[in-house]
């Protein structure tokens, strides 16, 4: 019997070496750049090696299809916001700075490569329903990551909300929908962005913007920036049209 070797398998059938692993992540990251300039269903295979700068039999070394990429998109995507969400809880943040990082961690995937967002909003029921249940787990429990910190806030007198859950997806909703806008080099920095949404969010339209701040401020540290932000065109358009969309994550339905 011929001895099956490593090459002759795809990567994802046997346990990946670092350097394959970290082939992979640039293979995604390219393919995701593809998703945001010219469409997930316009990308096909070939333009996928081609931007990963190698052959396409090679590419199938690594990737088995377009699915499998789209899969470890939201899979990246998710399993960056919850670690960093981890770190940031484990220094003992408080519940505003923990805000703040989820909302800027989100911002700063799209300002790097917001083709991440992208597919991850656009494209997820396109996967094949038993694909889709092995990421469900970590959307609901980064949802959960939201709800919670929005849920203690209410908990202790300091936030009023009649519905946690509503929320937590008009908060997701706003940051999400940066994606359609932002624009690098052109926008504010994400961070800047991050901060507006958040005291918008927490302290509404009807405080003056000094007074926000202030709030803001006296509960959080190092993590609030200095610096009002600057406006964006865009900004509330795409704000409103967030409230109208649904966040990352959706709700559980009830069987």
């Amino acid at each position: 019997m011929r001895k099956v070797t490593d090459a002759s398998v795809p990567i994802s059938a046997r346990g990946p070496t670092q350097a394959a692993e970290q082939r992979v992540r640039e293979i995604v990251h390219e393919a995701a750049k593809l998703f945001d300039r010219v469409g997930y269903h316009n990308t096909n295979m070939e333009m996928v090696a081609q931007a990963a700068n190698m052959r396409k039999p090679t590419l199938y070394h690594y990737i088995k299809s377009k699915e499998e990429i789209l899969l470890r998109i939201h899979q990246t995507l998710l399993d960056d916001l919850i670690s960093r969400h981890q770190e940031k809880a484990a220094q003992g943040l408080s519940r505003e700075e923990l805000l703040l990082g989820n909302i800027t961690d989100i911002l700063g995937h799209i300002a790097r490569n917001r083709g991440y967002v992208r597919a991850f909003l656009e494209h997820y029921r396109e996967l094949d329903p038993s694909i889709r249940k092995e990421i469900s787990g970590a959307r609901q429990a980064y949802f959960k990551i939201v709800t919670d910190l929005i849920a203690g806030g209410v908990a202790a007198g300091e936030y009023h909300t009649d519905d946690v859950s509503l929320s937590a997806l008009f908060l997701l909703g706003q940051v999400n929908w940066a994606y359609q806008w932002y624009r690098p080099g052109t926008s504010p920095a994400h961070e800047v962005i991050a901060r507006e949404i958040l005291d918008t969010f927490l302290y509404g339209l009807t405080r003056p913007l000094q007074e926000r701040r202030s709030l803001c401020d006296a509960k959080m540290s190092a993590s609030c920036l200095a610096s009002p932000p600057r406006r964006v065109g865009r900004t509330r358009a795409g704000v409103r049209t967030a409230a109208r969309k649904s966040a990352a994550v959706p709700r559980a339905r009830k069987s």
